[in-house]
Formats: structure tokens, C-alpha cells, sequence
């Protein structure tokens, strides 16, 4: 049985308004259900290579083991900068036949 309570993240538009509108531009290019899986599976359960958002001090998701995007997100805890790194849409393909 999952005894881990729900979390709520409805603090995020208002915390972090640029990883708010960035997952908006997200959504409508390539859609919500692709969101929702790179959510669930970086936030929710904490996989690495799914989701990682930050902006400013504020962080979610899974810190990702690659040097790209570990680069990335050195550059954006500066203020005013915000980052948004999710699964590539291409491996959606890849993840439906695992």
C-alpha cells in the first residue's frame, strides 16, 4: 500500500511564473499528455531524464545525469532565469514499447 500523502504544486504559477508559462508553451506545442507522463514519472516519482524545471532558487523535478543539461541548470538558478527539460517527445515511440 502507497502511504505517501499527495502533493500539491498549486504554489508553482505564483512561485515560479516562467517554468509556469514555459509547461503553458509546452502543453499547447506538443501536448498535455506528454506533459502529464514527463510529470508524473520526474516529479511524482523522482525518475531522472523526465522532467527537471527551475527558476531562480526553486527547483522540481529530477536533476538529470547528463552534462548538457547539467550545464543548463548551473546557468539557470541565476534570478530572473528560468529552465524547463523534459523527455524528448521523439522517445515517447521508445517508452510505449518498454
Amino acid at each position: 500500500m502507497d502511504t505517501r500523502t499527495k502533493q500539491s504544486f498549486g504554489w508553482l504559477p505564483e512561485q515560479m511564473p516562467k517554468v509556469s508559462q514555459l509547461i503553458k508553451d509546452h502543453r499547447a506545442k506538443h501536448g498535455a499528455d506528454w506533459l502529464a507522463e514527463c510529470w508524473k514519472r520526474g516529479v511524482v516519482q523522482g525518475e531522472p531524464g523526465w522532467f527537471f524545471a527551475c527558476e531562480g532558487v526553486l527547483a522540481i523535478g529530477a536533476v538529470w545525469d547528463d552534462a548538457r543539461v547539467l550545464a543548463l541548470q548551473s546557468q539557470a538558478y541565476s534570478p530572473g532565469r528560468a529552465l524547463l527539460v523534459l523527455r524528448p517527445t521523439e522517445q515517447r515511440e521508445i517508452n510505449q514499447a518498454l
